[in-house]
């Protein structure tokens, strides 16, 4: 089934559609026909909608805080969005590798934006990067984004003589196809040991400062 009918006589292209046998089985010419369609109803044809929407319910939120407001704008997202947060002052999420576009790097990312080489959601440097992370590091603190963030696991990476787990993707925070949780990890050291972690405090203002940045 290529289409749905929530109401009689009405239907709407089915998510994700290019995925089924059924579309698959349909010659190219009317698969580009299809995907023009799906393309319009999810992506052109509600955008004034989600534009309005957005405009009444976001700056309640952006009114509300002296802080800054990060959107997790990833994924199937209107067209609109963009333009909406750009104009509310609203950062936008770079996850390195997730990126919004093909091909695009923390160097692409607008000064509004928060980048980061992964999520929670997500595997962490040391189970993605063979040997030194610095060079994955070092690429996401030189991105002229506003902001730079990156998980403990992957600034505990650049210092071996820390404690870490022997394999690295126990160091991943949360599955999100595990329900009804996952989040299991935890800090494999205490706060004071951290303080006490000189070899790593150092390379870490090495990088932040060769990047123009501040702790």
């Amino acid at each position: 089934m290529l289409f749905l009918e929530p109401e009689e006589g009405k239907y709407h292209p089915r998510f994700n559609m290019m995925d089924t046998l059924s579309y698959r089985s349909l010659p190219e010419a009317e698969q580009q026909t299809l995907r023009r369609i799906s393309d319009n109803f999810f992506f052109h044809r509600h955008d004034t909608l989600w534009r309005e929407s957005a405009m009444r319910k976001l700056p309640v939120l952006t009114n509300a805080t002296d802080m800054l407001v990060c959107g997790e704008d990833l994924g199937l997202i209107p067209h609109s969005v963009p333009e909406v947060m750009t104009g509310l002052g609203i950062l936008g999420l770079e996850v390195d590798r997730m990126p919004r576009y093909p091909g695009r790097t923390p160097a692409d990312a607008s000064y509004l934006s928060v980048v980061t080489p992964s999520t929670h959601d997500m595997s962490t440097l040391r189970s993605e990067v063979p040997g030194d992370t610095e060079p994955a590091i070092r690429r996401q603190l030189l991105s002229p984004a506003m902001w730079c963030i990156l998980q403990l696991q992957d600034w505990l990476s650049l210092d071996d003589s820390l404690p870490h787990s022997e394999d690295p993707s126990a160091e991943r925070i949360n599955v999100p196809a595990i329900q009804p949780w996952y989040w299991r990890y935890r800090m494999p050291l205490t706060l004071e040991s951290l303080l006490e972690a000189t070899t790593l405090r150092t390379r870490m203002l090495r990088l932040i400062h060769d990047a123009g940045r501040q702790v």
